[in-house]
């Protein structure tokens, strides 16, 4: 199963802390549904053409992308409420992503277009803003995606994913979200190791 670069470093701090199961609860939920998005390769579906195949898989894949982040920002929550460890706030936004937003705009209008339809006033807010080009945050992209999809309320004839270009945009999202998982993930570990090793007397060595 794959796990989360450094979990080897998070899983010391844990030995070190001497932590109870209750505060990894969530990181045990969130290993889960990161070996999920990682190891996704698509649906199989009966009787359905490849191209319809190919659009739900798409739209499955951001869903789970996200969902693993999600999953891994509940699992820090409830790490820190239960060992009242104090952490830096994770990042929500990955950076220099001003192509794939353009690139979001100018191709997936449908879907933004669906997504301010049925999503909840906060993330509708933010999709306008989007739309709008007041910011490049592609996240909440993803996370109108999750919605719309978790919810059936998207097919692909209305996200326009019979086409292979949208197909690969949202593939090449789904592939940022779980890199920036990944990196926030090191950056969790790190921050527990140290806060760890200072509370145990380790040196580092």
């Amino acid at each position: 199963m794959r796990k989360p670069s450094k979990i080897k470093k998070f899983n010391s701090a844990i030995k070190m802390l001497g932590t109870d199961n209750l505060a990894l609860y969530g990181m045990k939920r969130f290993y889960a549904r990161y070996a999920l998005a990682y190891e996704f390769e698509g649906l199989k579906i009966k009787n359905m053409g490849a191209r319809t195949i190919r659009g739900y898989s798409a739209m499955f894949e951001v869903m789970i992308a996200y969902s693993a982040f999600d999953a891994m920002l509940e699992g820090v929550e409830i790490f820190q409420v239960r060992t009242d460890i104090k952490l830096n706030r994770l990042q929500h936004k990955i950076e220099n992503q001003e192509k794939l937003a353009a690139t979001i705009r100018e191709k997936c209008g449908d879907i933004l277009d669906i997504a301010l339809q049925h999503c909840e006033r906060k993330l509708r807010k933010q999709i306008y803003s989007f739309l709008k080009e007041e910011h490049d945050n592609v996240f909440f992209v993803a996370a109108a995606i999750r919605h719309v999809t978790a919810h059936g309320l998207l097919s692909v004839n209305g996200a326009r994913l019979d086409l292979a270009r949208n197909v690969e945009v949202f593939r090449k999202l789904a592939s940022l979200i779980l890199q920036h998982t990944d990196q926030q993930f090191e950056k969790f570990a790190d921050q527990v190791y140290d806060y760890a090793a200072a509370h145990s007397g380790y040196d580092g060595l």
